[in-house]
């Protein structure tokens, strides 16, 4: 599976940590969220992605922030070159921590290091990062409408976790969210440095995911964008855009950088390096379920369980419970159990969601902190990277026999090794 379809199968969660930022807390944004789909506004977010995919370059500036209605998480400015038919420049700087990175995209691939050195992760091993922090570097191929700067920026190591809008547009890509478009609407205009603008709302999974954007009668790009993340806590980001400059003169230099033959390569741990392998002990919990009532893990010895960690904003859950649903009736009798575990969204979230997915295995619906601590540190063993779908297979004696992310039909779907451990094999994946 490629970098960048990875997102096709499975959703980045963002995995907070409470103060590690200081900024001001965010301005609470308009709640509600499935609405009439309208043909202006809709005609008018084509005409701004046009802009993207027909013009030879584009330069902008953005001051970003994101966090809670609470809490700010991240507070940074950027300037982003881009060129046709495959360039593009980014120059990132924190605002809280000083921090300066740098994405270069050649017309092949992408390149990330850090003008002032690389940011310490506790995943590090300190000694190789005293001796690497200033001569490191990221690479990975990008060839032209394959690749998704909106979520390479997370590589970059920032306190920017994805930006609003899918730059790569720009570069032929199609934004794979808007296959979860709901409706665009208008909501009105408002003057922003002297430009009259259109705001538009757009509404993602029936108003899971929203995005606003107020976009300048004069250039046709958005000078203001927010975004919405239905979840608990409620996660909020901004942008304004400045300087923006429309078919000018860029010098091709920008995108031309290389490392020294002395700089170290880094390699980011990937996510299948933090499950817990085969064989080991599942941890166990107890934590509230839908509908009432307790979930205990250590009860479920003598069955094989499948446990899945989702939540309602993430396309690929939503395709994988099909499925479930299917195992779920096909060996339930067979001493299958299948266990939702969402601690990202709220109980009304999760009502009006099955009222429209209806499932009839449990699910533990549970915002605790110890419920998220099961999620992101118990199951998920590299700290500050967690995704969802993820799935475990529990045996009968409550230790681990698989595990793996995202929902992928051709390669997870197959039921033979699920045949296996339900008649008592023990043989492992790939065996």
């Amino acid at each position: 599976m490629s970098r960048f379809s990875l997102s096709s199968v499975l959703c980045l969660v963002l995995h907070l940590v409470a103060g590690a930022c200081s900024s001001a807390s965010m301005v609470p944004a308009e709640k509600g969220s499935v609405f009439a789909d309208e043909a202006g506004a809709y005609a008018l977010y084509d005409q701004m992605l046009e802009v993207f995919r027909s013009e030879n370059t584009i330069y902008l500036e953005s001051e970003y922030k994101w966090g809670t209605s609470d809490m700010g998480l991240g507070y940074l400015v950027y300037k982003l070159w881009m060129k046709k038919p495959n360039f593009a420049r980014l120059e990132v700087v924190d605002q809280e921590s000083g921090l300066e990175a740098t994405l270069v995209l050649d017309g092949e691939s992408f390149w990330v290091f850090w003008p002032k050195g690389r940011p310490w992760l506790e995943r590090m091993p300190r000694e190789v990062y005293e001796k690497t922090k200033m001569i490191s570097y990221l690479h990975w191929p990008a060839s032209p409408g394959r690749h998704s700067i909106l979520h390479t920026v997370a590589n970059m190591q920032t306190s920017m976790a994805v930006s609003i809008f899918e730059y790569s547009t720009f570069h032929g890509y199609t934004d794979a969210m808007l296959e979860h478009l709901g409706a665009v609407r208008g909501l009105g205009t408002e003057t922003i440095d002297g430009q009259l603008c259109d705001i538009i709302g757009l509404s993602f999974m029936q108003g899971q995911r929203k995005k606003k954007y107020w976009i300048s009668r004069e250039s046709h790009i958005p000078l203001r964008l927010e975004q919405v993340i239905e979840s608990v806590p409620r996660y909020i980001t901004t942008e304004a855009w400045t300087g923006i400059e429309i078919g000018g003169d860029i010098d091709d230099g920008l995108f031309d950088w290389k490392p020294g033959e002395d700089w170290h390569e880094y390699r980011e741990p990937v996510l299948e390096d933090g499950l817990i392998p085969p064989g080991e002990a599942a941890p166990h919990f107890e934590l509230d379920l839908y509908g009432g009532g307790r979930f205990k893990l250590s009860e479920q010895r003598g069955n094989v369980v499948w446990l899945v960690f989702w939540r309602v904003g993430c396309p690929p859950c939503r395709i994988e419970m099909p499925h479930l649903e299917e195992m779920h009736d096909k060996y339930g009798k067979k001493g299958l159990r299948i266990v939702g575990f969402n601690c990202a969204d709220s109980r009304e979230t999760v009502e009006d969601f099955f009222s429209e997915f209806k499932t009839s295995y449990q699910t533990v619906l549970d915002n605790s902190a110890e419920a998220k601590e099961v999620f992101f540190s118990r199951y998920q063993r590299i700290k500050g990277i967690s995704a969802v779908p993820l799935n475990y297979i529990i045996d009968r004696d409550g230790k681990i026999f698989r595990a793996w992310y995202g929902f992928d039909d051709g390669e997870h779907g197959k039921e033979d090794w699920l045949l296996d451990i339900l008649s008592g094999k023990k043989a492992g994946p790939g065996s």
